[in-house]
């Protein structure tokens, strides 16, 4: 009797034994399982699967002013889309790029017959260069975020208060000439920005201010431009002009000479 009640016990021992081993088998899985579902979970949470959903939502939800940032979980990297204010006169350009300390272009003589001014815009600033401090903060910050948040393309609207490029448009007959001034940044260490590959430089000197007019090889690569930096080098000067009646060089050195003479005065 003794010897089958040690032998119950025995296969009792053994059967919980065998129990125990089954759960603690079955226990990598079971986690598996949930860090897979975890997962899931996460990828129906996203808002967009692909860059161009997020591009999709963006270009009808984003409005002009707002500076948007879009985190790539693809390589890494931030896209910028930047903000703008569009004024219908010039009066209230030279007072929105006051406020957003952008560069100033003085109101310019010497157009071409029948151009007209159409609107000015202001601008936001925003980190261009990869290798800044600015741009790596707002990387680590959105990689941070679209993880939390379950995100794998993730938008981010970004405060600004200050502009680094204002522009000028003139129109005639749906021709279009563009006025740009924008801050010349200092190069982070290390970078180097290559020479345009593909144009002609033609150096100028107007106003006793040296300038250049850029032609492509390849017309459909870009419209022809006149272009120089302010006394102080703190600023370049772009001229361009577009649609089927383009505005000739010497009609753009009128207009720079003009902006030029401006800028001298103060």
């Amino acid at each position: 009797m003794k010897t089958k009640k040690t032998i119950a016990l025995a296969l009792a021992s053994l059967m919980l034994l065998s129990a125990f081993s089954t759960g603690m088998a079955y226990a990598a899985p079971a986690a598996a399982e949930t860090n897979k579902t975890r997962k899931a979970s996460a990828e129906k949470k996203a808002r967009w699967k692909t860059q161009s959903e997020a591009l999709e939502w963006m270009y009808k939800n984003k409005k002009d002013e707002e500076l948007m940032a879009l985190y790539d979980p693809s390589d890494g990297l931030v896209m910028f889309y930047e903000g703008m204010f569009k004024l219908k006169t010039y009066k209230e350009f030279t007072k929105k790029q006051a406020q957003y300390k952008g560069p100033a272009i003085p109101e310019p003589g010497g157009l071409p017959d029948g151009y007209r001014f159409k609107f000015g815009t202001v601008y936001s600033q925003y980190p261009r260069y990869m290798v800044s401090k600015e741009y790596q903060q707002i990387q680590q910050q959105l990689k941070a975020e679209a993880a939390e948040k379950g995100e794998r393309y993730y938008f981010k609207k970004l405060d600004w208060d200050k502009s680094n490029r204002s522009e000028l448009t003139y129109e005639k007959d749906k021709n279009y000439l563009k006025i740009i001034a924008e801050y010349m940044e200092e190069l982070p260490e290390g970078v180097t920005l290559l020479p345009e590959k593909g144009v002609t430089r033609e150096k100028l000197e107007i106003g006793g201010t040296e300038a250049a007019y850029v032609t492509y090889t390849d017309k459909k690569k870009g419209a022809d431009r006149l272009e120089w930096n302010s006394g102080d080098g703190t600023v370049k000067f772009r001229i361009t002009s577009f649609g089927s009646g383009s505005v000739s060089k010497e009609e753009m050195i009128a207009v720079a000479e003009t902006i030029i003479a401006a800028k001298a005065k103060k």
